[in-house]
């Protein structure tokens, strides 16, 4: 399977068990399960703070679910390394 920020999108917003993974800003690895499902009861009850919102605007980070912390979360894509255990090309 061949992934483009299009089809991560696309797969964020239909399931609601996304696993990821990225390389967090300060060089760590995160899993994290995630989505933009908006089925998830409190995904469209509550907006992502607004540092976030601004962020991705610019294209470079995309804001999820964090359907474990149940909170908002985000990863640049140019970090982004796994989705679903396929590996993600560079500058995805």
């Amino acid at each position: 399977m061949q992934l483009s920020k299009d089809g991560v999108k696309a797969l964020l917003k239909e399931s609601k068990d996304v696993k990821i993974k990225f390389l967090k800003v300060n060089g760590d690895v995160r899993e994290m399960i995630a989505t933009t499902n908006e089925e998830i009861a409190i995904f469209p009850a509550t907006e992502p703070p607004a540092t976030q919102r601004r962020r991705e605007k610019t294209g470079a980070v995309h804001i999820v679910w964090d359907t474990e912390l149940k909170e908002f979360r985000s990863f640049r894509w140019e970090n982004l390394r796994e989705v679903n255990g396929v590996s993600c090309p560079s500058g995805l």
